[in-house]
Parts: C-alpha cells; structure tokens; sequence
C-alpha cells in the first residue's frame, strides 16, 4: 500500500489530468443506473483522495473530478428514465437483477427535488432516484441545478473530508497510517467484489458444479475420485478444502516474509519500536489490569490444562484419530516455534521475562500457541453448526487468542513483528488441521460437549493463575522506558550512524531528516529559541496568521516533547523536539527538526518538507545557539557537521 501511496504521487504530481480523468470515470459510473451496481465507483474515488491527501499532492484535482462525474452520472441516469420511462425497469437481465424502483419512487414523490439531493448520500439510491427522477420527468433545470450543487457539496466532503484525515493521519503517523485506511478501503472492495461475483455467477457455478461432479463421479482413478468430493453438490466441505488450502499457503508466505525482514533486519525493526512506543503511550493502572489477566490466559499452564482437557475428552468420545491429529499439531507448533526462536535469537523488548530460548522474541510463543489450542477448538466446535452460524460460533472462539496476542503488544513482551507472524503461522496449522478433519470422522455431539470441557478448563485454569501469580506478573510486566544506555565516547564517536539521520514513521522509514542531537537539559536550547524568536507551543493549538491547529508529528511512535514556533518572512516555521530512544552517560539525548507549516483550509496547519532547506535551517539553528552564548563541548551535534543535508 505504501508503494501506492509512493507512485499515486508520483502520477498526482506528473498527470494529474489522466488521475483525474480516471476519477471522474469512476465517479460517473457510481451514479449510472444498473451500472453502479458493476463498479464500485464511490470506493475507488475514497481510496484515492486519502491517498492524495496524505502524498500532499492532487487533492483538488480528485475534487473537481469527483464533482463532475458524480454531476455527470445523475444526468446519464436522468436521461435514460426520461427516455425509457418504466420499461427501464425492464431491461431483461438487467432489470431482473436490480432492485424495483419502488423505493426510488417513494423518494422522489415524497421529497422531490430535495430527495435527490439527498440520495446522493446512499449507495444504493445514488443511482435509482436519478433515473426515477427522469421516469417522473422532474423539471430539467430545477433537477440539474440541484444535481450541481449537491455534487459539489457531496464531492467537498467527501474527498477533502477523507484527505484532511489522511493528512492528518500522515503528519501524525507517517504514511503507514494512511496506508491502513487505505488497506481498509481496498478490503471493502474486494468483499463487495466477492460478493457481487457471487450474486451474479451463484447460478451458473453451481449448475457447472453439479455437472462437473456427474462428470467425475461416473470415471474411475484417483483424481476423478478427488474431484467428485471436491465437486459434490451434497457435501460442502470440498469447497471448504480449497479454501483453507489457500489459507494455509497465504499463511505461510506472510510468515516467510516477516521472518525475512526480521533475519534482515528491515525497517520493521524501527517499525515494532515505533509501534511499540505509541501503545505504550496508552499505558494506564486499569488497562494493566486487564491485559495481564488476558496474557495470563495464554501461559503455558493453562494452555497445557486446557489442551489435554480436550485431548482426553476426544479421546473419551471414541475420536482417536482426531485426537491425535490435534495432538500432532500443538506440538509441532510448540517446537517450531522453540526452533525459530533459537535460529533467529531476536531480543524481546523487555529482555528480562524468561530464560533460555523462551526468552527470544521471534515469534510470539503465546500469540502462536493460544491461537493453534483455540483455532483447532474453534474449527471441532463451529462443525457442529451449518451456514453463518458456524462462522459466528468460530469467529467468537478466536476473540481470546487475538485478545491475548494484543497483550503481549501492549505489555511490552513482544514486538508487533512477532505477533503477526505468530499469529499467521497459527493460522496455517489451524487450516491445516481444518483440512485433515475432512477424513478423520468427527461427531457433532463430541463438539458440544468439548465446548463444555474448554470453558470448564480454561475457567479452572485460568482463574487458578491469575489468582495466584497476577502479583508476580504485574510486577513482570511493570511499564518499562526502553532507552538504550550510551557512554559519551561512543556518542561522540559516530553520533548519527548511532541514534539514526531522521525522524521514523510507523512504517520504519526516515521521513524528515534532523537538524540536531541535544543531549541533557535543554535550557540553553530553549534559551537560544527564544532570543531568535520563537515561541513555546502545544499540540493542536491555534498557530500562525490564520488560527490553523498544529498537528503534531511522531518520531518512532513518540509525541515531540516540545514544540516551537515561530512566524516570520519565510511563513510558519515549526522546531519539533522528541526525546531519542538513547541516554548518554544517563541523559536523555533529544532529537530535533525543522520544517515549514503549511495551512489547510484554516483547519489544521501540517508539516511541509519541501518549503525549507535543511541547510538554512541548521545555519539558523547554530546562529542561534551561538548568540545565546552557546553550549558546553560535547552538549550537542548539528546535523552540518556531519553534513547530513548532503547524503
């Protein structure tokens, strides 16, 4: 999604007619009759005003295309009910497929021309009350009149709505941030996309599917064997195979990657740190609380209980064959997991919680294990249920697992890293054991009363634990600031390549480079600010000549422990202080930029990059410093002595 956002820039900056033009086509399919329901127009046009707003670039371009398109479509849609009349309701397969334009009707008769207008607003109106406006023959001027000023109003918020958070969002927390609204966006694409292929093609597959089968069910051989299950119209979970089949390969390559990045280590190290830092952000005496008891959940004690609990129950129902299989998997995800560790020995952010291999991070021990012990109940379980009953009752199993990976996040025992590809690999043992079951004999009453067994286990367990040891674990999991103790020597010695040449995003990349490295009290800092003008801040305040708020930007997930400002000839200039994840001789080593603000309608005011040159702002920086009277040797660096600038 970053490499998106990276070459949606790049076309913003270098074509923004051929971007816009784009955007208006999808626009304007959203708004057409029957042909809004192929195209999801409103959801490509959302994806890339967040994309322009956090890039900076083309975010007006997306709005007049917006606009126009979604004017467009209304008067195609206009056009053709005033032309067809209500045999458009009756354009065979099309018309067989759309809803009635009874609701349209309703609209349009009730409200008039104001229910156009607002129609705008609902997905599934935007494009039938248009056209039953035509069907009606609504007067053309009042209806184009009102069809310009609502697209522009829609296209207004819309599109600047979504791109002020997403630059917002941007500023806050680098482009990762907007590339997981985008992530979500283009997750409701592909679900709507699943879904409109489904409710389109359902029929015909399932005809190709029965005859398919009658083909492979009258030959003989292995594979002809193998397709009629697969294929069999009686028996669903043929196609439940195929689906966990790529579950489990998905799975896996989202592991393989992960680990490559942490044996390489990426610029996901500065990611987990930076994510790390912004959830410790959040830390209060109640959250603890309740994110320890859930961590607890996952120990090895209790998982043990809770997994031989079932084993036996298996076992007691006469299903030895999936006993063992269960049985086979807990443990080849407890050893793998021992295995990986100790190839990759990475460190856990608190390095002090275990001993021997556990004590290596990657990956999480109890994100993995909690979630293969309950995916593989979850699967026994949700085979007792039919239909989205099944999906409800499994889906609600696996809350505990993901409840308890997130604890490890929050309570500093594991980076984020070591979460995800705990969990994905989990989830490829899971679906592997999801396909085994298919031809391991599995009764719906042992599911029942295996749910009695783990809720009786994992109370008994559970409780039992936390009862016992949450004191100990409270004090285990006590907040810890993961500052990395240097001598002075070693700062001096090479104090860029040590603490880093820019502030990082959640994404573990530089973004904006730093201008200096101050190490201790910052009074003399402060003092020189002052005398060259500059004036103490706060995040979101009112700041330069319009009032705009100051939206402050995070360096490996931490807030600037100061913010200065200072409004001259060359605009509205920011200085952002953040304390480093370093201490020299047990003082904190501070981390700085220097940047333009640029105003956004009025609203918030955002860090621009390119309006200043680094090279002038470190100049200013040390005349500053210099007629204050200075610092002592070794209190600070400028990033000109190692002339940063020019990397």
């Amino acid at each position: 999604m970053i490499e998106f956002l990276d070459w949606l820039s790049q076309q913003l900056a270098g074509a923004p007619l051929a971007v816009g033009l784009g955007v208006m086509v999808f626009a304007m399919a959203g708004g057409i009759v029957y042909v809004a329901r192929f195209v999801p127009g409103m959801a490509v046009v959302l994806a890339i005003a967040a994309a322009a707003g956090a890039t900076g670039e083309g975010l007006t371009t997306v709005f007049v295309a917006t606009a126009l398109g979604a004017l467009m479509g209304d008067l195609v849609s206009y056009a053709l009910g005033r032309r067809y009349g209500m045999a458009l309701a009756g354009w065979g397969w099309l018309g067989r497929r759309e809803a009635p334009f009874g609701a349209a009707a309703a609209v349009v008769e009730r409200r008039g021309l104001l229910g156009v207008a607002l129609a705008r607003w609902r997905p599934r109106a935007r494009a039938m009350v248009p056209a039953y406006a035509g069907i009606a023959r609504v007067a053309a001027v009042p209806f184009v009149i009102v069809s310009i000023l609502s697209a522009l109003v829609f296209a207004a918020v819309t599109v600047f709505g979504i791109g002020l958070v997403a630059g917002v969002l941007a500023e806050i927390g680098g482009r990762l941030s907007v590339a997981i609204i985008g992530a979500l966006i283009a997750l409701a694409l592909v679900l709507w996309l699943g879904r409109f292929a489904a409710s389109l093609t359902l029929a015909y597959v399932d005809d190709a599917r029965k005859a398919a089968h009658r083909w492979a069910d009258a030959r003989e051989g292995r594979i002809a064997r193998l397709l009629a299950w697969t294929l069999d119209p009686k028996d669903v979970t043929g196609l439940l195979v195929l689906l966990w089949t790529a579950v489990l390969f998905v799975a896996l390559f989202m592991f393989a990657e992960l680990a490559g990045d942490v044996w390489e280590a990426e610029d996901i190290v500065d990611a987990d740190l930076a994510i790390n830092r912004f959830v410790q952000a959040f830390r209060t005496h109640w959250l603890d609380t309740a994110m320890i008891a859930i961590t607890m959940l996952g120990d090895s004690t209790v998982l043990v209980v809770v997994a031989v609990a079932s084993v036996l129950w298996l076992l007691a129902t006469r299903n030895f064959w999936v006993a063992a299989a269960f049985t086979g998997a807990i443990l080849l995800a407890t050893g793998f997991v021992a295995l990986i560790k100790g190839i990759l020995g990475r460190a856990r952010p608190l390095t002090d919680l275990y001993s021997g291999v556990d004590n290596f991070s990657f990956p999480s021990g109890h994100a993995t294990n909690s979630m293969v012990l309950f995916g593989l109940i979850a699967v026994l379980i949700s085979s007792a249920f039919r239909g989205r009953w099944r999906v409800v009752v499994g889906g609600a199993i696996a809350i505990l697992p993901l409840a308890i990976a997130g604890s490890r996040i929050y309570l500093q025992a594991h980076w984020p890293s070591d979460v995800v590809a705990g969990l994905a690999f989990a989830l490829a043992v899971t679906a592997a054991f999801a396909i085994a079951l298919r031809w391991l004999p599995f009764a719906p009453s042992a599911a029942r009363g295996l749910a009695v067994v783990v809720a009786l286990a994992l109370a008994g367990a559970g409780g039992a634990n936390i009862a016992l040891r949450f004191d100990a674990s409270r004090t285990k999991y006590a907040p810890h600031d993961l500052s990395v103790p240097l001598t002075l020597a070693q700062w001096q010695a090479d104090p860029w390549q040590l603490v880093g040449r820019g502030r990082v995003g959640f994404e573990g990349e530089i973004e904006t480079p730093f201008v200096v490295q101050w190490r201790g009290d910052t009074a003399q800092l402060e003092a020189a600010l002052r005398a060259d003008g500059w004036s103490r801040a706060e995040p979101w305040q009112p700041v330069g000549r319009d009032g705009a708020r100051l939206v402050p930007r995070l360096h490996l997930g931490r807030l600037p422990a100061q913010l200065w400002i200072n409004t001259g000839s060359e605009g509205t200039l920011v200085f952002q202080l953040w304390r480093s994840r370093y201490d020299v001789d047990e003082t904190p080593l501070y981390v700085a930029t220097v940047a333009a603000l640029e105003d956004i309608f009025g609203i918030v005011a955002i860090v621009d990059d390119d309006r200043l040159d680094p090279q002038a702002a470190i100049e200013r920086l040390q005349g500053a410093i210099a007629a204050a009277g200075g610092a002592e040797a070794g209190h600070y660096v400028l990033a000109t002595d190692l002339k940063l600038q020019n990397d």
